[in-house]
This record gives structure tokens, sequence and C-alpha cells, in this order.
């Protein structure tokens, strides 16, 4: 899959994502929300000259009230479709990706943006599905 995983923390859960993908990660970017925006978005920020969707939290607590944490972090990440910005509480940590081991998920655990977990000293983080986020949220 890639190189170097990252660790992350949103609303007291544990996630992870390809490191390659992360174009920046910011601290707390001034949000404006947009009327006419789709449900899973929170509004839209400027990161160097280009405005960026920001998802709701809400997304990534897979639909949970109240699930939601505080965004300390932002992270861009780059799909193929764009920049997407990410609610991050914290990054725990960068690892290796053969440090630990990726695994599909199974019926019982796969969500609407999870479909594989990296799993590392025994934990298993949900690795943000970009492509599905997107998907879901129809941009």
């Amino acid at each position: 899959m890639t190189a170097k995983v990252a660790l992350l923390n949103f609303g007291g859960r544990d996630y992870s994502l390809p490191v390659d993908g992360i174009r920046h990660i910011l601290q707390e970017p001034e949000l404006f929300p947009l009327a006419g925006l789709c449900k899973g978005l929170a509004g839209v920020f400027l990161f160097s000259g280009e405005i960026v969707p920001m998802v709701s939290g809400d997304i990534l607590a897979d639909g949970e009230t109240g699930g939601c944490g505080k965004n300390s972090y932002t992270i861009v990440y780059q799909s193929d479709y764009g920049s997407i910005g990410l609610p991050i509480e914290a990054a725990v940590r960068i690892v290796e990706s053969q440090d630990g081991s990726f695994r599909e998920a199974t019926a019982e655990d796969e969500s609407a943006v999870v479909s594989h977990f990296f799993q590392y000293r025994e934990h298993n983080y949900p690795v943000l599905d970009i492509e599905k986020l997107l998907t879901l949220l129809s941009i």
C-alpha cells in the first residue's frame, strides 16, 4: 500500500491514513460555512490559494451523534478528486508500514469510510478510505 502510515485520533477513535496523500497538517484553519454544502461537509477553508472542503466530524464518527470530538488540527489530504480537509484531534505517530500489517475489514467491522485496518503493536487502526468517503459525500 504505502511506505508510511499516520496514526490519528478523532472523537476518541483511532484512525490511520497513508502518509503519501497528506499534503499538510494545519492547526485550526478558519472555516467558512457555505449554504448548499452537502450534509457531510462542515464548510471550506483556504490553503495555498485553494478552496478546500472540510469533512464534518460526524462522518468520521460513522454518524454517531456526540461522537465528534474537538478539531484541533486539519489534515489537507490529496485525493484523485482534489484536496479535502480531515479534522483530527491528534496525530499520534507516523510509522513504517512494514512495522505493522494491513488486513481487509470483515463484514462486521466494515463501515461507510473504512475498508481496511492497519494493525500496529496489537492495536487495529481503521484505514480511512478517502475514495469511499468522497463517494459518500458525492463530491
